[in-house]
């Protein structure tokens, strides 16, 4: 709940939240996390067509026995997907597709997540768009049930 509500209104064609299995408490920077998937939602719904979905599953990781688990977020569009191109610059600072903006949302995005000890990759999706699948420490959480 609290990761859902971290996230601000971001006007969209329709945006779907999931979450599985995650502790109502964890230690991880609200503001941090908030600004980073405001990034990261506002490139998905950019990427989706009218009409489009994007959709943010929230779901839990568990380790091995003795490592922690992660936090799983996943934000999916149904956008043309990423190129091959362009897949090495995407967390550039200043590089951008696009005809308005500077660059930084998903460097911004990425830098964020690191500062919460956290990743973050994008991978298309079969059969198009792409999805921003991030990990985060899951040390604050319990075992699951």
């Amino acid at each position: 709940e609290r990761f859902a509500r971290a996230v601000p209104a971001v006007p969209c064609k329709h945006l779907a939240w999931s979450v599985e299995g995650i502790a109502p408490r964890s230690r991880l920077d609200a503001s941090l996390l908030e600004r980073a998937l405001d990034e990261i939602l506002e490139n998905a719904v950019e990427a989706s067509p009218e009409g489009g979905r994007v959709t943010a599953a929230i779901s839990r990781e568990d380790g091995d026995e003795g490592t922690p688990g992660r936090i799983r977020i996943a934000v999916k569009d149904q956008g043309p997907g990423v190129s091959a191109e362009i897949a090495p610059y995407l967390f550039d600072p200043f590089f951008t597709t696009k005809a308005v903006g500077v660059g930084m949302g998903l460097s911004l995005a990425k830098r964020l997540l690191e500062a919460m000890g956290g990743t973050i990759r994008l991978e298309n999706r079969p059969g198009g768009g792409t999805a921003a699948i991030i990990l985060l420490p899951g040390k604050d959480l319990p075992p699951a049930e």
